[in-house]
């Protein structure tokens, strides 16, 4: 990466505020999936903060990797394989996914984000917004009638947070 701009659309930092903004997922018409993936994004910075001030360095893998992964989840989702950055061989994305949660749970239960890496283990068992989308269609749902579902799955008030546990 030479310039700030090359991830402009996946992660933004803010030299200001010292802030990052993370917009690879911010289209779940889900309100728990929104918070389960903000909350596993918090926890997975928050252990690697922790790791990089156990060591002072963070391992840095080749660029191509993490693009061809990028690309992958952006085709094939949950349902797809991802090059797993330390072995360099195929993996299914369920399976990546699981151990990034494995690896951001302590960090997690540190920061009371039990329930949003519960939420991502659903997702992992019983498949995610995308997934349940296609195989709607695979059974034989009209894009429209998809669409209608989603729109109310995004209008559904979500039940008030429980404050303090």
């Amino acid at each position: 990466m030479t310039e700030p701009t090359q991830i402009w659309w996946t992660v933004r930092t803010h030299h200001k505020f010292g802030t990052l903004e993370v917009r690879i997922a911010d289209a779940q018409p889900d309100f728990e999936a929104s918070m389960a993936i903000a909350g596993f994004i918090v926890a997975l910075a928050g252990t690697l903060l922790d790791e990089y001030d156990r060591r002072g360095r963070l391992v840095v893998h080749e660029t191509r990797f993490i693009e061809e992964n990028r690309w992958r989840a952006l085709r094939w989702g949950l349902d797809g394989r991802l090059i797993d950055l330390e072995t360099r061989r195929e993996k299914p994305a369920i399976e990546t996914v699981a151990r990034l949660v494995d690896r951001a749970a302590p960090t997690a239960g540190r920061l009371g984000l039990e329930r949003e890496l519960a939420g991502i283990e659903r997702m992992l068992r019983e498949g995610s917004c995308a997934q349940r989308q296609l195989a709607l269609f695979h059974e034989g749902s009209d894009l429209a009638s998809i669409h209608r579902g989603m729109v109310q799955e995004t209008m559904r008030v979500p039940a008030p947070a429980r404050l303090g546990g």
